[in-house]
């Protein structure tokens, strides 16, 4: 709790350096962030446990899995619908790819002026769809990496459109390709990383 609210008050800070941005986009800046740190957290947790072979591995990841799934679902409701200002932050819509955010990230970084908020923001992109699609990997038993990759790029196409089509954000191209790459990254994760162990009935603890 103490950590969350410390980057709660980190990313208020550097976000209302953003002078278009409202409380609504600070609140989904900082869900971004929560996310994004859990993921890392639990990513290390399992490594580092890893080498105390106690449980048998698939059935903890089953479990980390369906348990981490409806944190997902809760937390894109609540920043996507529940905390969105409609009709007054809208700026733009981008339809051509390379030339919206991920643009902004070359452009910025080339010059020096990459501020943490809008790093933050896109590692959140990446980092969410990952995490995602490595809990979906780990509950359907059949054609998990089919899954884990079409559902995220299915939701990432609605919020792009469900934000054109209401005016509650901005719509990019370049969200949806940060996006799919996150979703291919937990992919590969699971196939390279996890499901090796699941094979090998790996047990921890």
């Amino acid at each position: 709790m103490q950590v969350s609210l410390v980057l709660f008050f980190i990313d208020r800070y550097t976000v209302n350096l953003i002078a278009r941005l409202d409380d609504s986009r600070i609140i989904y800046h900082f869900l971004y962030t929560l996310i994004s740190v859990f993921t890392l957290l639990a990513t290390g947790w399992i490594c580092a446990r890893y080498s105390k072979a106690c449980v048998d591995f698939a059935l903890f990841y089953r479990r980390f899995s369906l348990g981490y799934l409806p944190l997902c679902a809760f937390l894109f409701i609540l920043q996507f619908f529940l905390l969105r200002t409609f009709g007054n932050i809208f700026v733009t819509a981008n339809s051509v790819p390379f030339r919206g955010e991920i643009y902004c990230l070359w452009y910025y970084a080339k010059t020096g002026t990459l501020s943490f908020s809008t790093a933050l923001h896109s590692a959140g992109n990446v980092l969410y769809f990952t995490s995602l699609s490595l809990a979906l990997c780990g509950t359907v038993r059949r054609r998990p990496v089919l899954w884990g990759t079409l559902v995220p790029v299915a939701l990432s196409v609605f919020v792009e459109s469900f934000q054109l089509l209401t005016k509650s954000g901005d719509a990019d191209v370049d969200d949806i390709i940060l996006n799919t790459l996150g979703a291919v990254l937990g992919v590969l994760i699971f196939r390279l990383l996890l499901r090796p162990l699941l094979q090998k009935e790996t047990r921890i603890c």
